[in-house]
């Protein structure tokens, strides 16, 4: 198969997937009822866990390693990813505060 066609063959996969289950369409399928924010929980976990396996299969398909697509467990990808995050959540908190004092927003305690 062609590498543009694997491609969005993954792409038809991984939508499937997320009509099919961050969607809610095979939440009929669970035969107990759940709460609302655990079943949102589950089926995003799913999807997610279902994602990360199709990555793995089209690795083996194409006889490359998950490193080639940039995904290593070493330590100094950690220590990146921990300056990425931090970084992002600095940035979060920054918008998120400029947009509460332009908006006006205030929290009132109730206990």
């Amino acid at each position: 198969m062609k590498p543009f066609i694997k491609a969005i063959f993954f792409l038809i996969v991984l939508t499937f997937l997320d009509f099919g289950l961050r969607k809610g369409l095979f939440a009929f399928a669970i035969p107990i009822p759940l709460p609302q924010n655990f079943m949102m929980f589950f089926m995003y976990t799913l999807f997610t866990v279902c994602g990360w396996f199709v990555t793995k299969w089209f690795c083996k398909l194409d006889k490359i390693s998950l490193n080639d697509l940039g995904i290593s467990f070493n330590r100094k990808n950690r220590t990146d990813f921990y300056y990425g995050f931090l970084i992002g959540f600095v940035l979060w908190a920054i918008v998120s505060i400029i947009q509460a004092m332009a908006a006006g927003f205030s929290w009132e305690f109730r206990p």
